[in-house]
């Protein structure tokens, strides 16, 4: 200490290198004979060492005989020794709760993870300072999909979940990019999926024509769905079956499905689609079904004008889901094809369906507008009742425009799930048809 320090000045110094030991404290002043000041003043020293400490300092002025005084010592504790765990916070001790709790260690000392100290109040599983073969660094056991990394326990990702596919294998192991050959294979797949879901909507529109004409009853309109009259999905089946026997000479690891497979996952979500147009009731809905209405009702004008405004209606949604479908594909077909970033999992698929939500062509946006014009054009001429002509939310709707978003949105939930099987993803298609999560793409159309 020098100059004036106007004031006395709070000091502390740690004694812990004599801890144990035997020791003497001393205040020692020093001046020159330049200067005439009263001296250096100590008071309140205390000294937190469990013993009695008496001790003198001595200060003085220049020109003038010292002086000793005896120092005032307070004692911290009562003088005896602390005793972790008895649940008194004693000299030395930064915490002591009788025991382990959430914050303080056996040892009396602060819980903290990589303190060698395990801790199971304070949620470790383990403590071994750092991460090793047995322990996590936050002091957790290790496990694959616990989102630690634990290279010493032979992990070389932990993405947080048990699934493969998506970067980090389920053993966490980086999964390596796919091949060429394998890549190829799945941009092919894509292509083929557009094509099975423009076949199943031309054979949607066949059995309502037939349902419309009384070719067939109401009865059979789902069987006739998926019957696959004009042979267009076997002919599918035996051409993607092909292609994937020349271009797949590498099956990818995952989004693979054989021809029969992807065909058949695929035409399964396209017959629903239907049902997201006309509702579940689509058999009893179709103007010209057996019993929906009376023979004279059926040959009128009304019948006439709302079996148009059905047909009509469905061609132009019908048009909504294949380009839904086809930006999907697309989408997957371009990362499939990827050299200079090669795809390694799943997410590479899975982040097409932004894609498809952006329509940054508008191609989408605009089949939604011609499907509104269509209403208008169609569905308000005399003797046509929306309520009639389509069931569900969608007849509820207050205008065409209401009318045609609320189709477009159920149309959204069906192609999702169909990229969903062609790809054997697990994607959020609630959320993507409507933007929330609310249970609008769950239990059918």
């Amino acid at each position: 200490f020098s100059g004036q320090s106007n004031g006395y000045v709070f000091s502390e110094v740690d004694l812990s290198d004599w801890s144990g030991q035997s020791a003497r404290l001393r205040f020692r002043a020093a001046t020159d004979s330049s200067v005439s000041a009263p001296g250096w003043y100590v008071d309140d020293v205390s000294v937190s060492s469990g013993v009695t400490l008496q001790s003198t300092a001595a200060v003085s002025a220049s020109g003038t005989t010292a002086r000793t005084t005896m120092l005032n010592l307070s004692i911290v504790g009562d003088g005896e020794e602390a005793v972790c765990g008895d649940g008194l916070l004693g000299f030395g001790e930064s915490c002591d709760d009788g025991g382990q709790s959430s914050t303080c260690d056996e040892d009396c000392t602060p819980a903290v993870c990589g303190d060698g100290l395990m801790n199971s109040a304070a949620g470790e599983t383990c403590d071994e300072v750092s991460a090793t073969a047995t322990c996590d660094a936050d002091c957790t056991q290790p496990v694959c999909g616990d989102g630690v990394l634990n290279t010493a326990s032979g992990e070389s990702c932990d993405d947080g979940n048990s699934n493969s596919f998506d970067g980090c294998s389920a053993t966490c192991v980086i999964e390596q990019p796919l091949s060429a050959s394998a890549r190829k294979c799945l941009a092919q797949n894509a292509v083929w999926t557009a094509k099975v879901a423009m076949a199943q909507t031309k054979e949607n529109q066949g059995c309502v024509k037939d349902l419309a004409r009384e070719n067939i009853l109401g009865s059979a309109l789902d069987t006739c769905l998926l019957a696959d009259r004009r042979l267009k999905m076997a002919k599918l089946k035996t051409g993607l079956a092909a292609v994937q026997a020349k271009k797949c000479t590498e099956i990818p690891s995952f989004g693979f499905l054989t021809a029969a497979a992807l065909v058949d996952a695929a035409a399964i979500k396209g017959a629903e689609a239907l049902g997201s147009i006309f509702s579940s009731e689509a058999s009893s809905l179709i103007v010209g079904a057996s019993g929906s209405a009376t023979r004279e009702e059926r040959t009128g004008r009304r019948c006439r004008a709302t079996s148009a405004c059905q047909l009509t209606v469905q061609k132009f949604a019908d048009k909504i889901l294949q380009l839904q479908v086809k930006e999907f594909t697309s989408c997957v077909k371009k990362e499939a094809s990827d050299r200079q970033d090669p795809m390694a999992s799943q997410a590479r698929i899975s982040g097409c369906l932004p894609v498809v939500a952006e329509d940054a062509r508008g191609r989408i946006a605009g089949a939604i507008d011609k499907l509104s014009q269509q209403l208008s054009k169609k569905c308000t001429t005399p003797g046509v009742v929306l309520t009639d002509a389509f069931g569900g939310d969608c007849a509820g709707e207050a205008n065409e425009v209401g009318v045609s978003n609320c189709v477009a949105r159920k149309l959204a939930c069906r192609s999702c799930e169909m990229m969903e099987g062609v790809f054997a993803l697990d994607m959020d298609c609630d959320s993507f048809d409507d933007q929330s999560s609310n249970g609008s793409c769950e239990g059918g159309p």
